[in-house]
């Protein structure tokens, strides 16, 4: 079930402003839980715990599963409480004003990162290949990364769906490079996937590439970004194949 909404898909659900302006009005008025929507410039996605509960049923109608339509109050349930987790994430950024001496110094110092600002992402031995491929039969834990919570936030992800692998080879670049971690959000795996960069597994192997949906055709078009690899199409029983681990969000290297 998608759970993050342009303004632009909002103004279209009864109950809601007419207009992008307006819904970032109310947005802003309410304290709207967002995010920055990936590939999408400036623009920021809105969660659906945010939304009356009218609002909720029509967007669960529209992009939810047939058991999350037919069991409609566990579902509102689940997403709220999905919400309450993400704002759980907040940060507030310790304020100059907050010291109480009279005569603090105008100069903001570096601050401590302390325990408690911190979360710690499994990494898995599975390097996403970004070329031939890779077996994963061998997939399993092997350490833990450590990111801030702010990052976590920033980028809409939660703790518990969220994942390290690496890159290897040259087939995504300049997007991404061999050896680079992979951050990954394994929660929105509704198919079809939006368009975007994703950890996916065909048969026994696993890939990094852009996945674009063609609605006419039901079909999958699996893009390498570098142009010195070719692109393919995934359809019919050949979807079969193809599982969507999960959404890349972010790319982290070393320069």
């Amino acid at each position: 079930m998608r759970e993050w909404f342009l303004s632009t898909e909002l103004v279209e659900i009864e109950g809601m402003p007419s207009s992008r302006q307006g819904v970032s009005v109310k947005a802003n008025r309410n304290n709207w839980l967002k995010r920055k929507a990936q590939g999408k410039g400036s623009a920021v996605e809105y969660h659906i715990s945010n939304f009356h509960e009218n609002a909720q049923k029509t967007l669960i109608d529209l992009h939810g599963s047939e058991y999350e339509k037919n069991h409609l109050p566990e579902t509102i349930n689940s997403l709220r409480k999905t919400g309450d987790k993400y704002r759980e994430l907040e940060y507030k950024k310790p304020s100059l004003f907050d010291s109480k001496e009279p005569n603090a110094s105008a100069i903001f110092e570096a601050l401590p990162v302390h325990e408690a600002d911190t979360i710690d992402i499994p990494e898995f031995n599975v390097q996403a290949a970004a070329g031939a491929g890779c077996l994963s039969n061998t997939e399993y834990q092997t350490s833990v990364f450590t990111v801030s919570t702010a990052l976590v936030r920033s980028l809409g992800l939660l703790p518990e769906y969220s994942a390290i692998v690496f890159c290897s080879g040259e087939s995504m670049l300049p997007t991404m490079d061999d050896g680079d971690r992979i951050l990954v959000d394994t929660r929105e795996l509704t198919e079809p996937v939006k368009d975007g960069v994703y950890v996916i597994r065909i048969d026994e192997m696993v890939y990094v590439k852009r996945l674009k949906w063609n609605i006419l055709k039901q079909s999958y078009t699996v893009v390498s970004d570098n142009p010195n690899y070719e692109s393919f199409e995934m359809a019919g029983d050949d979807l079969k194949r193809l599982k969507v681990i999960g959404r890349a969000a972010m790319v982290m290297r070393s320069l």
